[in-house]
């Protein structure tokens, strides 16, 4: 900018910096700072000045420096807390920033946030268990590791796909390494299962992953897998006589405390008795006889089931005036119902 003739501040003879300039006074005169370049006031003019005011040279230089480097501060700090899920945290880090921390001290000031210390939970629990504290970069490490060994062993959605999911592992100093044992402990276990078990448990909602699942998780998910594990076990009996049975039915057994070995001496009479007893049925015009009532006699205690049996081997008894097809030792004694 050309020097221009007037007055500021009271002193003849210069020009108006504007309100970007910048100004200094010192023992041998004032200065005024503008476009990169220092001004004396001499002589009844402004004129440039070499080297400004003493103490001074490039102080609004130094001044575009400290600003560069609080806003570097800033979007540093702001991005590493986004990518650990703390994104919220902005503002306080856009505060402490401008009232003139620098970025290690930001970064110390809010590991006090309860924000911190809620998504690095189980770094509380590791000071209480006199366990050293992880960085964030640990930290975060472990729980990439805890989710590819779950994720590549089949684990079922929801369970462990949330932040929190971890904490208690990493508050237990559980390493991956011992995860993955676990894991494949369990899946073994249930690789080396008879097949009709397998197909149960698939029919019934349920796969590999859910039992690794029970291993890892007993808290939250071993009661209803224990459940749906006896159910799957009835109907893996079933499946041996070559018979299915549906969950609603085996959920209604295992409510009334049938085990497998119950169900499996139940099966082996159904498998033999329910052909005779069904060609009994078409015969007797009580062609709606057949698994299911048997199932509830031998399974459920049902004694109108017991009842339905009995007048079919009564008639066949009669029509032939000899002894039923369906006798005591033939059918042998079930197990909560009898024969």
């Amino acid at each position: 900018m050309p020097l221009i003739e007037g007055s500021y501040g009271g002193v003849q003879g210069g020009w108006d910096p504007g309100a970007s300039s910048s100004s200094a006074s010192s023992g041998s005169g004032q200065y005024r700072f503008k476009d990169g370049k220092w001004y004396v006031y001499s002589g009844g003019k402004w004129v440039p000045s070499a080297s400004g005011p003493p103490n001074q040279t490039g102080s609004s230089s130094n001044s575009d420096k400290d600003s560069n480097a609080n806003r570097n501060a800033y979007e540093y700090l702001k991005r590493t807390f986004e990518s650990w899920g703390l994104g919220t945290l902005a503002p306080k880090i856009l505060e402490m920033v401008q009232q003139g921390y620098d970025a290690d001290t930001v970064m110390l000031m809010l590991q006090d946030t309860d924000e911190y210390k809620k998504r690095f939970a189980g770094n509380e629990a590791r000071r209480k268990a006199g366990l050293a504290v992880l960085s964030p970069a640990e930290y975060l490490s472990l729980e990439r590791s805890y989710r590819q060994i779950l994720e590549s062993n089949g684990m079922p959605a929801g369970f462990y796909d949330s932040l929190d999911d971890f904490t208690s592992w990493i508050g237990q100093d559980v390493s991956p390494a011992e995860i993955q044992d676990r894991v494949q402990l369990a899946a073994r276990a249930v690789s080396n299962t008879d097949t009709g078990y397998l197909e149960s448990l698939r029919e019934y909602g349920l796969g590999q992953g859910d039992l690794v699942a029970a291993m890892l998780d007993r808290s939250r998910a071993l009661p209803i897998l224990q459940k749906r594990v006896r159910e799957a076990e009835i109907g893996a009996e079933a499946r041996r006589q070559g018979l299915r049975l549906s969950q609603a039915r085996a959920d209604y057994f295992e409510s009334m405390g049938v085990d497998r070995s119950q169900a499996a001496s139940a099966y082996q009479m159904i498998g033999s008795a329910l052909p005779t007893l069904e060609n009994l049925g078409d015969i007797y015009d009580d062609s709606t006889y057949g698994q299911a009532d048997l199932e509830d006699e031998l399974l459920g205690r049902s004694g109108m089931a017991s009842e339905r049996r009995r007048r079919l081997q009564s008639r066949e008894t009669g029509s032939f005036s000899g002894e039923s097809g369906l006798n005591r030792s033939s059918l042998g004694v079930g197990t909560r119902g009898s024969f």
